[in-house]
């Protein structure tokens, strides 16, 4: 499912009206007429007929599509309180026809159920108090936020925002208008405060803002309405991102050849397994099985692989983290064991001066693609500062695909940053990084993001609050290793990696409950996650 920008869909919108040449009211009318069937499905369900939805308009073109809508519900037999909270004479443009449209009808009476235009931006510029408005509504059955849209880059402020707050406490069934006012379309940030949606009917495409927390968890039930832009028109505004889907990861996910046997599936050497941190590593090498590769060696310390290989057979070992900081640094050993393999470094491997020596090796001497996670990149933090960081996973992505899988905090410490900003906008970051350094970088977040060098951008859908439990990293790092050592590039892997990570935890929520959720679950339910994802 491709996503746009506010930016890119004011592009479509351009390209469709001047060398498409439909007219720009004419989207407007399908868009209001489209998010308004919508609305109208929605209150059949709740067995309201004749209801009463209040229209909250801004003065643009999101109020030009809520006077559309209640125009479709005064044809429906529904009654709209239309309330305007722009000034009346300064509504222009498509808005402006569509507003003098409902005013005409109202005038002759030529609606199925009567409308109510409120020009409360007036009122309020004459000294009137917004909560005279609340005072003087009927009892609402519906909301239909049409004050905003996507076009907003700053916080909500003044009237706006007290309205917003008035909205929130109605309770009424409430259906956005192209995205919840008071949410960014780029990144999903709340810029002030934001309508509570049930419903959002969005024009066109999805945006990033729909899909990316905390955004995504105001949009309610996202509906993608159709307003005639031909689908070449997406390719010519550039668009480069996409919500992850079990439709999106099925036609990227390989078939496996029936004559393949462990080496055609490749193999993964995971590193770390420091003393005190087996598990982080045990999870990594057996996430990195199930998800299909052929063969999984653990490499760590010596005492922590035998337990490795009483627990899980299938795993072979080699030792090359010392057992202490006086042995030294094996890292001859660790050129020999990661050729021909897909190294996945970081679980539990510590960042004594040995992991630090290890990891330094890696990115600039090892030829094998690269997982790297947790103290794998904190060593990269620790190692090297600004413009040498980013020298040296270049120095690594240049020979073979990296990929970088940290959470917001290990990401800040990568970038010098904080991680409040990091949270606040992860998108314009995270692209930079990956261009800086070649590699892929895969965001942990609730919607954890999927960035590629060259600026594509995959939100991932799967997944829930289940997974916020320790291990879970360590898993994902496996199954991304165990792709890449099929033969997909780390963007594939790293997309369908994450994607199938998630849905893994969505099948145990669905199954038992998120609460309980365990590291070791994920990897028991990868083979469910798979079976959904492929082809028949």
């Amino acid at each position: 499912m491709r996503l746009s920008t506010a930016a890119q869909m004011r592009e479509c919108d351009r390209l469709t009206i001047e060398e498409i040449g439909l007219p720009g009211v004419a989207l407007m009318e399908s868009a209001g007429r489209g998010a308004a069937d919508v609305l109208l499905v929605a209150l059949a369900a709740r067995g309201v007929r004749g209801g009463r939805v209040g229209v909250f308009c801004g003065g643009g073109n999101n109020g030009g599509d809520g006077f559309v809508i209640a125009r479709q519900l005064c044809a429906a037999g529904h009654r709209p309180h239309v309330v305007l909270m722009g000034p009346k004479e300064a509504t222009a443009g498509d808005a402006g026809v569509n507003l003098r449209v409902l005013e005409r009808i109202i005038e002759a009476d030529l609606a199925a159920a009567p409308c109510v235009i409120d020009p409360w931006g007036d009122k309020l510029r004459a000294g009137q108090k917004l909560a005279d408005l609340f005072a003087g509504l009927p009892r609402l059955d519906a909301v239909v936020d049409a004050l905003l849209g996507t076009g907003l880059g700053q916080p909500v402020r003044g009237p706006i925002l007290e309205l917003i707050g008035h909205l929130n406490e109605l309770g009424a069934l409430t259906l956005a208008v192209d995205i919840p006012s008071g949410v960014s379309s780029d990144s999903g940030a709340i810029l002030g405060d934001a309508v509570r949606a049930d419903i959002t009917a969005t024009f066109g495409l999805a945006k990033i803002g729909h899909v990316v927390y905390p955004g995504r968890a105001l949009c309610g039930a996202l509906k993608i309405v159709d307003i005639g832009i031909p689908e070449g028109v997406y390719d010519l505004a550039g668009i480069r991102a996409e919500a992850l889907t079990v439709e999106v990861i099925r036609a990227a996910l390989p078939r496996r050849p029936a004559t393949g046997h462990k080496g055609t599936f490749g193999h993964v050497l995971a590193l770390g397994g420091s003393p005190g941190k087996l598990g982080a590593l045990m999870l990594c090498a057996k996430a990195a099985l199930r998800a299909g590769a052929g063969l999984v060696t653990a490499a760590g310390s010596t005492t922590a692989l035998t337990q490795v290989s009483t627990a899980y057979p299938e795993v072979m070992t080699v030792a090359i983290l010392p057992d202490s900081d006086e042995v030294k640094t094996p890292v001859g050993r660790l050129e020999r064991a990661a050729e021909g393999k897909v190294v996945a470094a970081g679980p539990g491997l510590g960042t004594s001066v040995a992991a630090r020596d290890l990891v330094q090796h890696l990115l600039l001497r090892c030829n094998s693609p690269l997982v790297l996670d947790a103290d794998a990149l904190n060593v990269i933090s620790a190692v090297a500062a600004g413009a040498e960081r980013r020298m040296l996973l270049r120095a690594a992505s240049s020979r073979l695909p990296v990929v970088l899988t940290p959470h917001p905090g290990e990401f800040a410490r990568l970038i010098d940053g904080d991680v409040e900003g990091v949270l606040r906008d992860p998108i314009t970051p995270t692209r930079r990084f990956a261009e800086e350094t070649g590699c892929v970088v895969a965001l942990k977040m609730a919607s954890t993001l999927v960035v590629h060098p060259d600026g594509r951008l995959s939100v991932n859908t799967s997944g829930n609050a289940g997974m916020g439990s320790g291990g879970s990293g360590d898993v994902l790092t496996g199954v991304i290793a165990a792709l890449l050592a099929q033969g997909l590039d780390g963007w594939d892997a790293a997309r369908i990696g994450v994607f199938v990570h998630g849905l893994s935890g969505d099948v145990i929520a669905e199954r038992s409950s998120q609460r309980s959720l365990v590291a070791s679950d994920l990897i028991e339910h990868l083979g469910e996650a798979f079976r959904r994802c492929e082809t028949t």
